[in-house]
């Protein structure tokens, strides 16, 4: 109502478009209405804290656009614990609902089940979440959980050539982990 009209009064005021790309993802209102605002955004607002924050939560409307309804995922993950995509999907749900910590649950117990899942979807829902949860104690204490209990892997990509010397600098990392809370700051630039 009263942005849209702002908005139409005020087509110029870049401020009042942002404002009301950010409402309509918090309503659940028109994902494309707000993308479209959002990608008519200058620089100097694309980088507005409220912009970085609309940025994920736009992603997670458009990934739940057309999925099934927050009692069906449940219902799907319920039957099979090991249904992936049901429990993205209900774990995005419930952070876009305002249920951010059984969301969190949910995304957390997918990156422990297969953090590969879908080319890394785990990881990165995960890492939007922290973005879109305006819930400070809530994200906070996550994230210190996470360094305390988290776990820093990394591989060799399959197909590399561990004799290239690009390569080869790397070989102590190529099966390699540690918790994160006491990776030096040098390993954890390499």
């Amino acid at each position: 109502g009263r942005l849209r009209a702002a908005v139409a009064a005020e087509p110029d005021k870049d401020e009042l478009k942002l404002d009301l790309a950010v409402a309509l993802l918090r309503a659940g209102g028109s994902s494309e209405e707000a993308r479209a605002l959002l990608d008519t955004l200058p620089a100097n607002l694309a980088t507005d804290d409220r912009a970085r924050h609309a940025q994920p939560r736009l992603g997670f409307a458009q990934q739940l656009e057309g999925a099934p309804s927050r009692g069906e995922l449940q219902a799907r993950v319920d039957a099979d614990a090991g249904d992936h995509a049901a429990r993205h999907l209900l774990g995005l749900r419930l952070i876009v609902d305002g249920e951010a910590e059984a969301g969190f649950e949910h995304l957390i117990a997918l990156l422990q089940a297969d953090r590969d899942h879908a080319g890394g979807l785990p990881r990165k829902a995960l890492i939007d979440a922290f973005t879109v949860v305006e819930d400070a104690a809530l994200v906070g204490g996550l994230r210190e959980w996470l360094w305390a209990e988290g776990l820093l892997r990394s591989k060799k990509v399959e197909g590399k050539n561990e004799n290239d010397p690009e390569v080869a600098k790397f070989r102590d990392y190529f099966e390699y982990d540690e918790p994160i809370g006491r990776v030096p700051s040098h390993r954890a630039l390499a």
